[in-house]
């Protein structure tokens, strides 16, 4: 009797806990995090955001003396995507086999050409730490620029509807009272 009267209850909960569940398995945060990746605006700003992150970490871990390898292990795991985590961890592997850090980023469909070039160049230029901060600091404000824009233009979707509350609340409000007058001639 108590499933008939709340089943409306089971219908909501138990797809959020699938959900919750799914997340917490390494295949399903892997699926999860690779379909956020591919959202038309968010997943954008997930992984600029993202990639700013790797880069200003490993930026700071580099000028603080860590070797490359070392540091694209701890700072990989600060992208806050598994996808992204799995891209950095392979690119460690292919500069642990020999290759350029640039060569090896290119590899990796995750990762822009933009850090790619500017990777190369930092490397070539050897100072890597100074530009994975500019490559950050770039990122950042693509990222905010983006929220800004996004922002704006839900604004006015915001304010049509409000309107559209007040409009109803009104017309519930005054209908009854122009239904009565009508009654009264």
């Amino acid at each position: 009797m108590l499933f008939r009267s709340y089943w409306f209850v089971g219908a909501i909960v138990g797809p959020v806990v699938g959900a919750i569940l799914y997340r917490r398995s390494p295949k399903g945060r892997r699926n999860l995090d690779a379909a956020v990746l591919k959202l038309p605006f968010f997943g954008v700003c997930i992984r600029e955001f993202a990639l700013a992150r790797f880069c200003r970490n490993l930026s700071i871990m580099l000028r603080g003396g860590v070797g490359i390898t070392t540091a694209m292990d701890i700072t990989s795991a600060v992208s806050g995507n598994l996808v992204i985590v799995e891209s950095m961890l392979q690119a460690k592997e292919r500069i642990l086999s020999g290759e350029r850090i640039a060569a090896s980023l290119a590899k990796d469909k995750e990762v822009p050409k933009l850090v790619i070039r500017m990777v190369g160049v930092g490397e070539e230029s050897g100072r890597l730490p100074e530009v994975l901060d500019k490559v950050a600091t770039l990122y950042e404000e693509y990222v905010e620029n983006r929220i800004v824009t996004a922002t704006s233009m839900f604004e006015p979707v915001v304010i049509c509807l409000f309107g559209g509350v007040v409009l109803v609340l009104v017309l519930a409000i005054y209908l009854p009272i122009f239904t009565v007058s009508q009654g009264v001639k």
